[in-house]
Formats: C-alpha cells, sequence, structure tokens
C-alpha cells in the first residue's frame, strides 16, 4: 500500500541527504536495472528499492543511486511512488538480486535472520539469459590459505582438500554452511563474498598438479 508520506520524508543514502523521494528512488533503481528493462519490471523495481530504504530506517543501506536517470526510470518510479510492500504491518525486506541460480535461496540459508515470506521459488530464465551462469573462478592454493587464514584467524593444516568443506542445501542447492578445515564453520554467504564468488550456489572442486 501507499505510505502516503513522499512529500515530507527525507531518505538518505549511506545516510547522507539525497534529496526528495522521486530523485533518491530514480537514482537507485537506475544504478540497479537502468532504461533498458521492461516498464513494468522497472515500476517492481521501484517498489523494491523504496520499501528497502524504508525497511532501513529511510536510509539506503548499502544500496547507492547513479545520477541522471533516464526519463523511463524517473517516470516508472513516479507511477509507483510511495507503494511499499508490508509483512503483518511492518515494512518487508525487499532483499533482490541480478540472478538466482536456477532458484532463489530461503532466507535463513543466506541470513542470519530468518523470515516467513522469504522462501525459495524457481527462477527459470537464469540458465538463459545470466552471463555468469557456469562461470569457473580458478583459485591457487596459496591465495586461498592467505584468505582463509586472514578471514577466520586460523592455521590450516597442509592438506588443501580439507581446508573447504560446503554443506550443501537439498532443497536449493546453495551452500548453507563450510567447514574451514574442521576448525571453524562459516555461513555460505559471507563465506562466498569472502573468496570473491557471485553468490553462495557453488560446486567446489579441486585440481591436483
Amino acid at each position: 500500500m501507499n505510505t502516503e508520506e513522499t512529500d515530507e520524508e527525507e531518505l538518505t543514502i549511506a545516510h547522507e541527504p539525497a534529496g526528495d523521494t522521486l530523485k533518491v528512488v530514480s537514482e537507485i533503481v537506475n544504478r540497479e536495472v537502468g532504461g533498458s528493462f521492461s516498464y513494468e519490471a522497472i515500476k517492481a523495481q521501484a517498489v523494491a528499492v523504496y520499501t528497502y530504504l524504508k525497511y532501513n530506517g529511510d536510509d539506503s543501506s548499502d544500496l547507492r543511486g547513479k545520477p541522471d536517470p533516464p526519463q523511463i526510470v524517473i517516470d516508472a518510479c513516479n507511477d509507483v511512488l510511495g507503494e511499499a510492500l508490508f509483512y503483518d504491518g511492518n515494512y518487508a525486506l525487499t532483499v533482490f538480486s541480478a540472478s538466482s541460480g536456477g532458484c532463489s535461496a530461503n532466507c535463513y540459508e543466506v541470513f542470519y535472520a530468518d523470515y516467513p515470506y522469504l522462501r525459495s521459488v524457481p527462477s527459470d530464465y537464469d540458465a538463459a539469459f545470466d552471463p555468469h551462469w557456469g562461470t569457473v573462478t580458478y583459485i591457487d592454493a596459496e591465495t586461498v590459505k592467505k584468505k582463509l587464514e586472514k578471514a577466520y584467524h586460523v592455521t590450516l593444516s597442509d592438506d588443501p582438500g580439507n581446508w573447504i568443506q560446503p554443506v550443501y542445501s537439498e532443497e536449493t542447492g546453495y551452500v548453507t554452511e563450510v567447514s574451514i578445515d574442521g576448525q571453524t564453520t562459516a555461513k555460505g554467504y559471507p563465506f562466498s563474498l569472502m573468496m570473491g564468488l557471485k553468490s553462495s550456489k557453488f560446486n567446489l572442486t579441486y585440481t591436483y598438479d
């Protein structure tokens, strides 16, 4: 429903004043999808962005804007200005991503919190349209060792095959946890970010010379 607050609210980007609601939402939407998407998709993104701002106390949190959005983005955002998603009377957490590896993850597989409205759904077009689908990333053992020891404050054993032991969700295929050399456990999503991977939906293969 519409918040009816857009005339007087003060939204911020990274806790800094960023202009009126239309300007803030349009610039963030411009960065996220630009003007090449279908009009309805841009409107949907605008609702997600605005709700995310409201959920985070009128601040963009990790979202950033891109100035000078094209008119189609401004028009689409204006069409849904003030519309937000709610759950049980509170703003919903409207996280989004460019691709979902064939299906989205359940909230508890990615974040420490869990929300009943953030559940896995199919994303059937990812394989055909995601340019990163099937990307293979090679990382040598020395680099992996440095990353793991720095991030998790451990001294790894001499067996690289034991350093990273993923636990996969049977429902979605996402990596939910990673055992680091049997010494500590990491959540799958922050682990993937630390390693520079696109998401926590990855398969691990060791190659030896």
